[in-house]
């Protein structure tokens, strides 16, 4: 019988302590920490455990079984009925998806960079949650308040990833990899969907145009699908939606969901015709170099054009992020001579280009090319793809770090790179720790208590003003309006779009003063209102207060 080595078992300990660590350091401490996505989503399970609640929500109201998510949430209702504890199926998960990751990321960069820790260094790292504030969206593991269904998928995309390169030149064997990413799809359908195509533009790129590969490609686009039949069988499913005019729709949401409009709305400080350019040239650069390398025309120069063309578009993407992550960038700066340019740096800068365009270039086509076609909104959130651009912020740094003989540099530059890692790690724990970790009490802790007197001492139908997707979800009781819910109308119920807005807008009237309050409340029988405008409350009969928040009474003034 053989042991594994002394390394491994060292190895393996660690990423046991760090998922551990992640368990119990986290700033959640009740349902009112979990972010706005998390309680959003188990508010879906409620409904569908309790289908008898939020009759008079104006999107809880409908059936969930159309939830792009439905085996994730069968999940949640599952933990939450069995346990009788809303955060249960996150905390499940926080252990297994961290160290499933940390294994699948340390034999990723391994295969990647032979070196002995720096593996599981930037396994370590990676795991750590990354902000990709262009599309809202993160990269990485992490606490509990970063558990979700888009996470699940996270833990396994460095083993998918690992597959997807092993076995490229391997086609036969790559329909295995993409029935897998078929399968997790399941949990996360766009994570499935976004990097089944960030595959294919790489094989694309990389592989040699004909109609042999062309079939293969479609193949595996045709297994991706038979591999998420569940997610697939579900949709089918669904009620049929009433139709919108995607330019009405465009209209309406302009200012409530930025990112499916203005993909650049985190470089406000850049003129829109400029960023355009900019953008333009950084879809548009890369083929050129493409077309270069398939024509045999290599050279020192044009490959670190090509990586400087890589570090450019991440510095675009991190964009307000980027102060976090200045040191990495600095390592990819003054190391870039180390470049050594074989299949591994071209597959995997390969990767970072097809993330690029399929995030940025994607959104573009379904502003412009969809939207003037009338066709569906949903190719708006082709911006999220750049989520596996935060993967690749260490993909790049690997691939930078193989071609360094360590041992052979000069002390100075031993000590500089020593530094710049120890920097990186530090400056990353940092982050996490204040972004993460450390407690910050909020005003959802009081909502919370006022939704559990809610629950406890008003009527299953009974409707609050209030835009609280912690009150909703603890509360088990209807909102009038909840800003939260605009990608719910854009994807799943368009036809009631226009009604959200109207109401979005009539709250934000209302709550100025006690009159409007009192005329909306008439005009949508409304009975409780939150309030945190201590000014007003002599107006109304008072019922919970707490240090912020008082939830008042319309009835008494009606």
């Amino acid at each position: 019988m053989r042991f594994p080595k002394k390394d491994n078992i060292i190895i393996l300990l660690i990423f046991l302590i760090i998922s551990l660590i992640w368990v119990t350091a986290a700033s959640v401490r009740d349902v009112e920490d979990l972010n706005s996505d998390q309680q959003y989503v188990l508010t879906h399970a409620v409904k569908h455990l309790k289908p008898d609640l939020y009759q008079k929500d104006l999107l809880y109201q409908h059936d969930v079984a159309d939830s792009y998510i439905p085996l994730y949430l069968n999940y949640l209702g599952f933990a939450y009925k069995t346990t009788g504890n809303l955060n249960a199926g996150y905390k499940f998960f926080v252990f297994p998806l961290n160290f499933i990751y940390l294994i699948g990321a340390y034999l990723l960069f391994k295969e990647i960079i032979n070196k002995k820790w720096l593996p599981v260094i930037l396994a370590v790292v990676s795991s750590m949650p990354l902000s990709v504030p262009i599309a809202g969206e993160y990269f990485g593991i992490g606490p509990i308040q970063m558990i979700t269904a888009r996470t699940v998928f996270t833990a396994f995309f460095p083993f998918v990833a690992l597959m997807f390169y092993k076995w490229i030149d391997m086609p036969p064997r790559l329909f295995i990899v993409f029935f897998i990413i078929g399968l997790l799809s399941n949990i996360h359908p766009p994570s499935g969907l976004f990097l089944t195509e960030i595959f294919i533009l790489v094989l694309l790129f990389y592989k040699p145009f004909n109609l042999k590969n062309i079939a293969y490609v479609c193949g595996y686009g045709v297994v991706m699908l038979a591999g998420a039949i569940y997610f697939v069988i579900a949709q089918l499913k669904t009620a049929d939606i009433v139709n919108v005019p995607q330019g009405s729709l465009n209209e309406i949401f302009k200012t409530g969901i930025s990112y499916l409009f203005y993909p650049f709305h985190t470089l406000t400080f850049i003129p829109q015709q400029m960023l355009h350019i900019i953008t333009a040239v950084l879809i548009i650069s890369p083929l050129i170099f493409i077309v270069l390398f398939r024509l045999k025309r290599e050279n020192k120069l044009t490959v670190k054009l090509f990586i400087a063309l890589n570090i450019v578009m991440l510095l675009y993407i991190l964009a307000s992020e980027i102060k976090n992550y200045l040191v990495l960038i600095t390592i990819l700066i003054i190391f870039s001579e180390s470049f050594i340019w074989d299949r591994k740096t071209r597959l995997w800068t390969y990767f970072g280009i097809a993330a690029f365009m399929v995030g940025i270039g994607g959104v573009l086509a379904g502003q412009y090319i969809f939207s003037a076609l009338n066709l569906s909104s949903l190719f708006g959130n082709q911006i999220r793809a750049t989520r596996f651009l935060g993967f690749y912020v260490y993909l790049l740094f690997a691939l930078v770090l193989r071609g360094v003989d360590i041992k052979a540099l000069k002390p100075y530059k031993k000590a500089v790179l020593t530094l710049l890692v120890v920097l990186v790690v530090f400056s990353s724990l940092r982050h996490t720790y204040r972004t993460y970790i450390r407690y910050k009490p909020s005003v959802n802790t009081e909502m919370a208590q006022m939704a559990k007197w809610a629950n406890e001492n008003t009527a299953k139908d009974t409707v609050f003003m209030t835009d609280s997707l912690t009150f909703r979800l603890v509360s088990e009781r209807a909102v009038f309006v909840c800003k939260k819910d605009g990608p719910a109308f854009y994807y799943s119920y368009p036809h009631l779009a226009e009604e959200w807005v109207k109401r979005l807008g009539e709250i934000s009237t209302a709550k100025k003063s006690s009159q409007d309050l009192v005329t909306l409340a008439k005009r949508y029988d409304i009975h409780y209102v939150i309030l945190s405008d201590k000014g007003m409350l002599n107006d109304y009969d008072v019922l919970y207060k707490t240090e912020h928040l008082a939830l008042v009474n319309i009835d008494s003034k009606l």
